[in-house]
């Protein structure tokens, strides 16, 4: 028998991408986090492994805004900043917004594709995440 979720989902509306301070609006986005993984060996275990660790991470998001001219400059000037995305824009309901937002503190443009949108013209931004250097977030996951 099917049962609802125990919590409501998150909708990607209301849920602009921000990157070095602007705000963008998207026909789509993806998020890969790249980890890379490592089974942990144990003789203990029936299988002769404990279980899988993350060993690396090198998430990149990568979004589909409305062309301009100065988005087609990103990759020619390696550029960087923060970025945020931000999924739902709730109103606070018995102490729950049901939202949820990924941050980058140090973001850097690695790819800028032209895209055509049934006749709209986009273009496809990759953003991988970046040692943003002492006291700075790599990457964050939070949902309220």
């Amino acid at each position: 028998a099917l049962q609802s979720p125990p919590v409501t989902p998150v909708k990607a509306i209301g849920s602009p991408i921000a990157f070095g301070g602007t705000y963008y609006g998207a026909a789509q986005f993806s998020l890969d986090l790249g980890l890379t993984t490592a089974p942990v060996n144990a003789t203990s275990s029936l299988t002769g492994r404990a279980g899988h660790e993350v060993i690396g991470m090198a998430p990149q998001l990568t979004f589909t805004p409305l062309r301009t001219d100065a988005i087609r400059n990103f990759q020619r000037a390696a550029s960087t900043g923060s970025a945020l995305l931000q999924l739902g824009a709730g109103a606070l309901s018995g102490s729950v917004l049901n939202t949820l937002a990924v941050y980058m503190g140090n973001a850097q443009v690695t790819a800028v594709e032209s895209q055509d949108d049934e006749g709209h013209a986009r273009q496809q931004i990759t953003l991988m995440a970046k040692d943003p250097g002492a006291g700075g977030v790599f990457f964050r996951v939070a949902r309220a």
